[in-house]
């Protein structure tokens, strides 16, 4: 019956984590896109049903910069490559010989 029941891979924490294989900026970015699609359809209907949804600007925008700058940025990484420890500048590298000429 142990055999059946299998542990999970990762917790939920492990995302958080440097060294996993989620990406937390697009999560993040589809979160808040998603509720900025919500929040567009609530007032599109309270607009059809004649009420107006009081929505401060700055809610509306903080959402599109979060959502901009999550993809932005993971689009950018996607383009150019994430740099990892050992690229970033390894101390154990060495310099490149120096040629005359």
């Amino acid at each position: 019956m142990k055999h059946l029941i299998e542990e999970p891979k990762e917790s939920f924490f492990s995302i958080f984590k440097d060294d996993n294989d989620w990406n937390e900026k697009s999560i993040i970015g589809a979160i808040a896109f998603l509720f900025m699609l919500i929040v567009v359809v609530v007032d599109l209907v309270t607009g059809y049903v004649g009420k107006e949804l009081v929505l401060n600007d700055y809610v509306f925008n903080s959402l599109t910069i979060i959502v901009l700058g999550c993809f932005g940025i993971s689009g950018v990484e996607n383009v150019m490559g994430k740099k990892t420890k050992g690229e970033a500048g390894d101390k154990n590298e060495q310099p490149a010989p120096y040629e005359e000429g």
